[in-house]
């Protein structure tokens, strides 16, 4: 490869980056509002910490750093495949993941591009140097091997998600209900938070259009489920803070209260229980129909 060729792909690929970078920190921005279509997309506040990653990453490429554009290769490639494993993106919007199988193309092109432009130039640095230089980067190589694992593992675990619809809910979480015996064969979830660190079943609330159903695995008696037709009362506290969790108070009609605890991130709480309150008006009414025609 000669030099204006590899110049030319490393130009290339530090323009992808930054690309990246940029649309990234804009869906980020985008995701500060309580919309559904940004909470369906998966945008977090904390994506903004990718984008000033991915641009610094591109300013390294720009300067010809072969660390950066390795780097910058394979963070773009393993969060991508991270994004794959969690949400099963790549059989609903295949276009883009071609798209993004040109720009990992375009990164690791420029990744091999520095090396050819260093091998044309190599530094003028005594031997007994070099050591030094392949230490640090093995060391940052492996922090963000690591730092990209945690990220996975959090992707497959849960770390505090908004209340999300139960169309719009992972398979894997579904399953995980069932299995853990909370979801009943044959219902639907219409509705779930998690306040859950590492596993979504640590502490969740979730309701179908027959129960409500609250699980933490601290509590004496772990799980507590409610039929939604017993239910005589929702009083909701929300919280102003998103430091706070909103409450919701279940009135039976046994008289007995129960508390339901939701996050308020992304407007969440409000269309869990907005969710809710037509889920029990609807209960209710097909409970008073079938006393009715027992009559």
């Amino acid at each position: 490869m000669d030099e204006e060729t590899a110049l030319k792909r490393v130009r290339g690929a530090a323009c992808v980056g930054a690309l990246v970078g940029v649309v990234t920190l804009i869906a980020s921005a985008m995701s500060l509002g309580e919309s559904d279509w940004a909470l369906r997309l998966g945008l977090s506040p904390w994506m903004a910490c990718d984008g000033v990653l991915c641009l610094a990453l591109a300013f390294g490429v720009l300067k010809r750093s072969r660390a950066c554009a390795v780097f910058l290769a394979l963070y773009f490639i393993l969060a991508r495949i991270g994004i794959l494993i969690a949400t099963d993106a790549g059989s609903k919007w295949p276009v883009s993941w071609g798209i993004a199988a040109l720009l990992a193309m375009s990164l690791l092109r420029g990744a091999w591009a520095t090396f050819a432009y260093h091998r044309l130039h190599p530094p003028e640095l005594p031997k007994r140097q070099h050591w030094w230089i392949w230490v640090a980067v093995s060391f940052v190589a492996l922090a963000l091997v690591l730092l990209v694992g945690l990220g996975l593992y959090v992707e497959r675990g849960w770390l505090a998600e908004p209340a999300t619809a139960g169309a719009q809910l992972p398979k894997w979480v579904v399953r995980k209900m069932g299995q853990v015996g909370l979801l009943p064969p044959g219902e639907e979830i219409l509705y779930l938070y998690s306040n859950g660190m590492w596993r979504v079943e640590e502490d969740v609330s979730f309701f179908t259009r027959q129960r409500l159903v609250l699980h933490c695995e601290d509590w004496e008696t772990p799980t507590y489920v409610v039929e939604l037709s017993r239910i005589e009362e929702l009083t909701p506290y929300f919280s102003e803070s998103i430091l706070d969790q909103t409450s919701i108070e279940v009135v039976l009609e046994d008289g007995s209260v129960a508390t339901i605890t939701v996050g308020p991130d992304a407007g969440g709480d409000k269309r869990f229980f907005e969710a809710l309150k037509r889920a029990w008006a609807t209960a209710r009414r097909a409970g008073s129909d079938e006393s009715d025609a027992g009559k």
